[in-house]
């Protein structure tokens, strides 16, 4: 479940472990469209750092577009917590792209504070 963390900073984070695969990743976007409904003004910040991702380009569409669809009224920011690695960083850095294309403000970062910094901004 998604929480809200500092009260001051308006943040809801949700931190994801195991396999992320596309049901369950639209999952996610439905419980983060909840929590942002209820707390507006809220950047939302995902800690994906403890999964695995096996998804596709025609996954990642799916998901983007579930947030599309679940957070069509959201103009706040979405910070990506996720690994260094080579493919976590393309695959979130198609995910930016794709979630920029409809109008989101997204970012990816290796570490808690450079998300925390760019969220409070």
């Amino acid at each position: 479940m998604a929480k809200r963390i500092k009260k001051n900073l308006k943040i809801i984070k949700r931190s994801v472990s195991g396999v992320l695969q596309t049901d369950r990743a639209i999952k996610l976007v439905r419980e983060l469209s909840n929590q942002a409904d209820l707390h507006k003004e809220n950047n939302i910040l995902m800690d994906l750092r403890g999964t695995m991702i096996g998804l596709e380009m025609i996954d990642l569409m799916a998901i983007t577009s579930s947030f599309s669809k679940q957070l069509s009224n959201f103009d706040c920011k979405i910070a990506l917590l996720i690994s260094n690695t080579e493919g976590r960083v393309q695959f979130a850095e198609l995910f930016k792209s794709c979630m920029e294309v409809q109008g989101f403000k997204s970012n990816q970062f290796f570490d808690y504070s450079s998300a925390i910094e760019w969220l409070s901004k």
